[in-house]
């Protein structure tokens, strides 16, 4: 279960297969398909020069382009093992005729690179015509994406590498992301609700300065004024069962008038235990005690200091 599962993740055989198929391939008809793109490049570049060019009908020297281009191209669409190595090379010197190579590819090869099954046979027209008139532009242009297309197809065992690539990765990213939503899932289930969400809280003073303070609006929980033993009370409304208390100080400065944080709890208001006590600073504190049957939480600083914290959660 394991391993399929690593090889939907990794794609680990295919990847494995596709980069045998095009390293075979690359060997046998890569120097042909350069050949091919190079021509086809020089072509597209002749018959729409970004810059001047020399005086001179430029249509048959495109066409001359084109043929050579398409021809290495059928020869490089062929499957591997119908061509040996010394071929190939000698393809990159010397293009094939292109008659004889055209008439030897199947049919279903020619109409995939036909933008219309209906354009084979003008596109053979154009490339294999003998007579005197010069082809029109809009022949050229079909001959053109003839010979791009042929290139596309004959370019599937690299693309295929690629593709498998990309699902790799997309797989292996999505996988993380779950695992991550997962571990959060987990980490909540385990820890449990926070028992203070919604709940309402006291605090022993409050700073008239937050009305004015944008520090405060959205920041901070709540804000004391500058007093002996700042503290803030939780309501949690009937008696629960606690264990765990996260405090979350101010972030941006003022850290320090947080300490010492005494925690407490009680059930009615009156008599507090202490669970816990912070006298190092801290930007998180996570108070972990005793499971405690408890109604009220109590966060006081025991000395004179301005209190106010960010957020404060409980389980």
């Amino acid at each position: 279960m394991a391993n399929k599962a690593l090889e939907w993740i990794f794609v680990t055989d295919a990847l494995r297969a596709a980069r045998a198929t095009f390293r075979r391939d690359e060997a046998v008809r890569g120097p042909a398909l350069q050949q091919a793109r190079l021509l086809g490049e020089i072509a597209g570049r002749i018959a729409e020069p970004a810059e001047p060019l020399p005086p001179g009908d430029r249509t048959p020297v495109v066409l001359r382009v084109l043929r050579d281009g398409v021809a290495l191209a059928l020869t490089a669409g062929k499957a591997a093992g119908e061509q040996g190595a010394d071929a190939a090379a000698k393809l990159t010197v010397e293009p094939p005729d292109l008659a004889t190579t055209w008439n030897a590819t199947p049919d279903g090869v020619l109409r995939d690179a036909a933008e219309d099954p209906d354009d084979v046979a003008a596109v053979k027209a154009t490339l294999l015509s003998s007579t005197a008139a010069a082809p029109t532009e809009e022949a050229i242009t079909r001959a053109r994406a003839f010979l791009d297309r042929l290139l596309w197809n004959a370019d599937a065992p690299r693309r295929r590498v690629e593709s498998l690539l990309i699902q790799r990765w997309l797989r292996v990213a999505g996988t993380l992301i779950l695992l991550a939503l997962l571990a959060v899932g987990l980490r909540f289930a385990v820890r449990g609700k926070n028992v203070l969400e919604g709940k309402p809280f006291a605090v022993s003073s409050s700073w008239s300065g937050c009305a004015s303070d944008s520090t405060c609006d959205g920041v901070l929980l709540f804000h004391t004024n500058n007093e002996n033993e700042p503290w803030v009370i939780f309501d949690l409304l009937k008696p629960t069962t606690v264990h765990e208390i996260d405090v979350t100080n101010r972030q941006d400065s003022y850290q320090e008038r947080a300490l010492p944080l005494v925690a407490e709890v009680s059930t009615d208001r009156q008599h507090w235990k202490e669970v816990g006590r912070r006298t190092e600073g801290f930007s998180t504190w996570t108070l972990t005690f005793p499971a405690t049957s408890a109604r009220y939480i109590r966060l006081k600083v025991a000395r004179v200091s301005t209190f106010h914290l960010k957020s404060v959660e409980a389980r």
